[in-house]
């Protein structure tokens, strides 16, 4: 994981994971995300600015992009198992008009959330939810990749 006290700028090549908790927004058949999993969510404590948190891969081990994801489900209430993620780049998120922030979550975050040096937050969605679910399509098109349990 990135080290805490020195967080890198973020670049364009770089793959970012969106956890996956909720069971009806896996297609089974197919074994893909649907668009619902990448919707933001509003933050009450930023007015509420539409954001979907999501975890560098840089400098993290598959299995701690994997803990990241369970930690964070295990925090959540009620406490949600990890179904999957999605991975996709900095670059399809650029390119679909969204800024990627970082937003670290240090140890002992006053919010209750588990430390993540690799959190990052997706930022500038716009406000109609049709055009949000044109946006996750077109990042799910541009990479991504699905991760289920067994490999999440």
């Amino acid at each position: 994981m990135i080290d805490p006290a020195n967080v890198p700028p973020i670049e364009n090549g770089e793959l970012l994971a969106c956890y996956v908790f909720a069971s009806n927004h896996i297609i089974k058949a197919s074994n893909t995300i649907k668009p619902e999993a990448l919707l933001p969510r509003p933050n009450h404590q930023l007015n509420a600015r539409l954001e979907l948190s999501v975890t560098r891969h840089l400098q993290a081990t598959t299995a701690e992009v994997v803990e990241a994801g369970v930690r964070i489900g295990q925090l959540r209430t009620p406490a949600r198992t990890l179904k999957g993620r999605v991975d996709f780049t900095v670059e399809a998120c650029r390119g679909a008009n969204l800024e990627v922030i970082e937003d670290a979550i240090p140890n002992n975050d006053p919010s209750g959330a588990p430390e993540n040096p690799n959190h990052a937050v997706l930022i500038q969605w716009p406000a109609a939810r049709e055009e949000q679910i044109e946006i996750a399509q077109d990042l799910l098109a541009a990479q991504g990749t699905a991760y289920f349990p067994q490999e999440a």
